[in-house]
């Protein structure tokens, strides 16, 4: 037994490229991360076994199936997500099988393969000089160690919770998850490109009309990143490759977006009583909501007018109740409709700016630190993420509670070495330094857009794909260490040490 503990940590430590190797503290920690890390894969596997026939009773997914046959979208419903649908119900039909349990095995699939996409386009980009990744060949995939190690992190970050989750449910979060991952993959590979890069050029163009096509939101929160992201090129990048990057950048942009408008409004025609997405509606429920009443005595006359003070408790009561409101609005009043809402978040944030500021702040601070937040209300959870996590024991609620205690384990574990990791050798930021930038720059610029938009708070659905690229960015910096490790452990090799 001594033998097989001391084989499992020598084996965690050069796994995770741990040169401190006299530490017993440190042995035990990255010793129970690798056991965690494979229990997790094995348990999200079982889970997934027994989930194959379980329906999730989300709100949405009768509307998509519904949507699938009759393809009448508004504005709220890009027309991807149902053509998904209706793909999965006609091969489910030849099959002789629920047409759920397509949907399940292919977001599934695409998840993993979005995941791994990304962690090696990391490691193509930002560990060339640590560890270079040998060609992806049949030959090369499970031949070379670092291909297994690779495989290896991204079954680990596909198999979370979270992820199966929502890979394992008849909603757009999956694949437009995936999606999303894949077109910052395609930017990177386009910024490290040494010429024109005509096949990422191409795949970013598709995984971004297909991202925007499967959420409507992403068109505008991903479009204006990368624009933000073109306006920097255009002052920081210097060198010969600066005009093809730029250039690259902006022909995804520049057919992307025309083609993405051009798809929704030939599809999206209907007008089923659903309100029209605004920016007077968005701040009317994100700054209204759960002030409204208390600020009602300073509405002007244009409010009180249509709204009355019952209803303005009422608005306060919930965040769907805020879609009410405005649609009662906008059916007695249509010609004052963007002035009564625009009076009702201006005199709010007048006379409680305090409240709305600190809500704001708080829902951002949360936003940020997705991963942690997620992993702490599991625990104590909050009325929005409670629906999800509720949603997420559903099938089998033993098991899940199981598998979701072990990744969570896993998490603070897996965090609480890296930052030990981080202390010890600060390289992590050299070497990393892109990667953190940019990562910070994602993570603050999204967290803005839904804290400042949103009125659900911290919803871990509208947070999946910030906690999708963190969990990555870290995974990946972790198991692959630094350059002073690799120099390390070829050191000791050259000298005859056993790593």
């Amino acid at each position: 037994m001594r033998q097989w503990l001391d084989d499992l940590s020598q084996r965690s430590l050069r796994f995770f490229n741990v040169k401190d190797q006299g530490s017993l503290t440190m042995q035990c920690l990255c010793m129970g991360v690798l056991i965690l890390m494979w229990l997790q894969m094995m348990l999200a596997g079982i889970w997934a076994f027994s989930n194959m026939h379980v329906i999730v009773p989300y709100g949405d997914v009768c509307e998509y199936i519904r949507l699938a046959h009759t393809m009448i979208l508004d504005v709220w419903r890009p027309i991807a997500y149902p053509l998904f649908v209706r793909f999965c119900i006609v091969t489910a039909h030849a099959f002789n099988m629920p047409f759920y349990t397509v949907i399940y095995v292919l977001q599934s699939i695409i998840s993993l393969v979005a995941v791994y996409y990304l962690i090696q386009t990391l490691w193509v980009c930002f560990a060339g000089g640590i560890e270079l990744l040998p060609k992806l060949t049949f030959k090369s995939f499970l031949g070379t160690p670092e291909r297994r190690k690779l495989l290896f992190l991204s079954l680990f970050a596909a198999s979370n919770p979270l992820l199966m989750h929502f890979n394992f449910s008849c909603l757009t979060d999956s694949l437009c998850n995936s999606f999303s991952m894949l077109f910052i993959a395609e930017v990177l590979m386009i910024m490290r490109g040494a010429r024109l890069e005509w096949q990422h050029i191409l795949f970013g163009i598709v995984s971004f009309v297909v991202m925007c096509l499967l959420r409507a939101e992403r068109l505008m929160l991903i479009g204006a990143m990368i624009i933000i992201l073109s306006a920097v090129l255009v002052f920081v990048l210097k060198g010969p490759g600066r005009k093809r990057v730029i250039a690259s950048i902006l022909a995804v942009i520049i057919i992307a977006v025309p083609v993405t408008n051009l798809i929704k409004n030939e599809t999206q025609t209907a007008n089923v009583g659903r309100l029209t997405p605004s920016m007077h509606t968005a701040l009317y429920q994100r700054v209204g909501f759960q002030h409204f009443f208390d600020n009602y005595d300073y509405m002007p006359e244009v409010v009180t007018r249509n709204i009355t003070r019952y209803e303005a408790f009422y608005n306060d009561a919930s965040q769907l109740n805020t879609n009410t409101i405005c649609a009662a609005v906008l059916q007695n009043d249509p010609e004052h409709y963007h002035e009564v809402l625009d009076a009702v978040w201006v005199t709010v944030l007048i006379h409680d700016f305090y409240r709305v500021t600190r809500d704001v702040f708080i829902d951002f601070i949360r936003n940020v630190f997705a991963p942690a937040a997620y992993n702490i209300v599991t625990l104590h959870s909050m009325p929005t993420t409670d629906l999800t996590l509720g949603r997420m024991t559903y099938g089998t609620p033993d098991l899940a509670w199981f598998y979701m205690r072990i990744s969570e384990i896993a998490f603070w574990l897996f965090a609480v070495v890296f930052l030990l990791r981080i202390i010890q050798n600060r390289r992590f930021f050299k070497d990393y330094s892109l990667i953190w930038i940019g990562l910070t720059a994602f993570v603050i610029m999204q967290s803005v857009f839904y804290a400042g938009t949103s009125n659900y708070g911290f919803h871990i659905r509208y947070q999946l794909f910030n906690y999708s690229l963190q969990i990555i960015a870290f995974i990946f910096m972790f198991g692959l260490g630094t350059r002073s490790d690799r120099y390390l452990t070829g050191h000791r090799r050259k000298i005859g040490l056993k790593t």
